[in-house]
């Protein structure tokens, strides 16, 4: 199977921070070189503090960073140029975050309560083999599985009584053609397509909620680059290494 490196989302919480869209010029100042000019909503300070004042989309068009009252999140959709190669995500990644991290240090927003770092990566079935029957063998040896679909199952590990490691495993498909009903078009038909790929999904989520929630203990900004360092280590060898002694995929060159 293929590996591609479908998207990396970080997200970061802190303390609320009511008047956060009266930062968009320090916003302005630190992303301009990548992004462009943030657009600002004029939703009350008063209303839902999850829903995003800032928000800036890159100049490439493949990521974007959302700013709210008690957090930030960045989002990046890679395309066929990185998918493959996870050393150049992760270097996209590492650039903005650094960026993330000066306009949090700018902007005296301390302590940040949590970081939480995702990975979708999909495994491309291009060969003969069946994926479910894989899944079968390596989870479910002991169910009665002759009618099984779909699959998805999710583990987790505590690193240093501080980072959960997720792991959700799955397959998946995706189809080709005509797939919306021609008679009812809110519904979904899968009568004229195909499947176009399919294979496995692994979703990796890292982060240190762990310490803030079970502890209350946050991390001052100034020492975030210790923990953004930690979670692309983490996540470095999970998706070298590790991930491949719980999932039905041979190591890629293997």
């Amino acid at each position: 199977m293929v590996r591609e490196i479908q998207s990396i989302t970080m997200s970061l919480k802190f303390p609320y921070t009511e008047r956060i869209r009266r930062l968009v010029d320090k916003a302005e100042d630190v992303f301009s070189d990548l992004y462009h000019q943030p657009t600002v909503f004029p939703v009350p300070d008063d209303i839902e503090p999850t829903i995003p004042r800032i928000t800036l989309n890159s100049k490439n068009g493949h990521s974007t960073i959302s700013i709210s009252q008690i957090g930030i999140d960045f989002v990046v959709e890679f395309d066929d140029q990185y998918r493959n190669d996870y050393d150049t995500c992760e270097k996209y990644v590492k650039e903005r975050m650094h960026l993330v991290h000066t306009f949090l240090k700018y902007s005296k927003i301390d302590p940040i309560h949590y970081v939480g770092l995702t990975t979708q990566i999909r495994y491309i079935n291009e060969d003969s083999e069946d994926e479910i029957q894989l899944l079968k063998e390596t989870y479910l040896e002991h169910f009665d599985t002759d009618d099984l679909y779909d699959y998805n199952q999710k583990i987790t590990f505590l690193e240093n009584n501080e980072y959960y490691h997720n792991i959700t495993v799955g397959n998946y498909r995706d189809y080709t053609g005509e797939i919306i009903n021609g008679h009812i078009p809110a519904i979904v038909s899968f009568e004229k397509a195909r499947i176009h790929r399919k294979g496995l999904f692994v979703v990796l989520d890292i982060n240190n909620r762990h310490k803030y929630t079970n502890n209350g203990k946050s991390t001052s900004t100034e020492s975030l680059d210790r923990v953004f360092e930690n979670m692309y280590r983490y996540n470095r060898e999970w998706i070298g290494t590790k991930l491949y002694k719980y999932i039905p995929v041979n190591k890629e060159g293997e």
